[in-house]
C-alpha cells in the first residue's frame, strides 16, 4: 500500500503520476540538449572539404569585395574574396576565408611562382619568410590556363589550395622549427617573423604595401 499524496489544491497526487511527469521533464530536457547540439554536429571542419561547392554561400561564406586585374589591355584574373563574418580583417580565430582567382589568361607554374615571390618582396618580406614555403607551392601548383581557378581556403589552423574546386594540397599555417639552414640570428628572426602562410598569401593582395591599392579596396569593398 502507498500513501497519496496531497497538492495544495487538494487533489490527490499519486507517485505514479509524479513518475510520468518527471519522465515528461526528462524527455524535454534531452530534446533541448540535442536541439543545441545538432548545428555543431552538423558542419564538418572546413578543412575536410576535397571539393569546394560552385557557391561560397554553401559553406556560409559571405562575399566582402571582388576586383579585376588588368594590364594594358590584357584582363589577367578576376577575384574574389569572401569571408564567414562577411568583413575582413576580423581577428576571431574561428574566422575562414576563402580567396578565389579565375586565370582570363595561360600563367605557368614556373612564372606563378616567380610573380608571387616578387610581391612578397615588395609588400617588405624577407626571403626567410617566404623560403620554406616554395618547395610546397612547387609541388602544389599546377600550371594555369585561361579558365582555370586557383582558390585558397583558410580556416583551422591551415591553408588549403583547390585547382578548378578540387582540392591540390593544404600548408600548414607555421613551419616546423628547423625548417631553416640559416644561421642562428636568422633563424630566431624567421621564427618570430613569420606570419601564417594564409595571411602571407593573401597580403599579396590586402596587405596596404600592394602594388595595387585599387584592386585592395575593391577586395576590401571599398570601391
Amino acid at each position: 500500500m502507498f500513501r497519496a499524496k496531497t497538492s495544495k489544491s487538494g487533489a490527490l497526487r499519486t507517485p505514479i503520476l509524479e513518475v510520468r511527469s518527471n519522465m515528461r521533464l526528462i524527455i524535454a530536457f534531452f530534446l533541448l540538449l540535442l536541439a543545441s547540439t545538432k548545428t555543431s554536429y552538423a558542419i564538418p571542419s572546413v578543412q575536410s572539404l576535397d571539393q569546394l561547392p560552385e557557391s561560397a554561400q554553401t559553406l556560409s561564406l559571405k562575399e566582402v569585395g571582388s576586383a579585376k586585374f588588368s594590364v594594358l589591355f590584357w584582363d589577367i584574373y578576376q577575384s574574389k574574396l569572401f569571408t564567414s563574418s562577411g568583413s575582413f580583417p576580423n581577428e576571431d580565430k574561428e574566422h575562414v576565408v576563402l580567396f578565389e582567382i579565375e586565370y582570363l589568361r595561360d600563367i605557368s607554374k614556373g612564372d606563378l611562382i616567380d610573380r608571387t615571390i616578387e610581391q612578397w618582396q615588395h609588400i617588405g618580406l624577407k626571403e626567410y619568410d617566404y623560403q620554406h614555403y616554395l618547395a610546397q607551392l612547387e609541388a602544389i601548383w599546377p600550371d594555369i590556363v585561361a579558365g582555370d581557378k586557383l582558390s585558397l581556403l583558410i580556416g583551422d589552423n591551415k591553408s588549403s589550395f583547390f585547382f578548378n574546386q578540387r582540392k591540390i594540397g593544404t600548408i600548414l599555417e607555421k613551419p616546423p622549427s628547423g625548417t631553416y639552414q640559416e644561421n642562428s640570428v636568422k633563424l630566431s628572426n624567421a621564427r618570430e617573423n613569420n606570419s601564417a602562410f594564409g595571411k602571407t598569401f593573401i597580403d599579396i593582395w590586402l596587405s596596404e604595401k600592394t602594388s595595387q591599392p585599387k584592386l585592395r579596396q575593391q577586395l576590401l569593398g571599398k570601391r
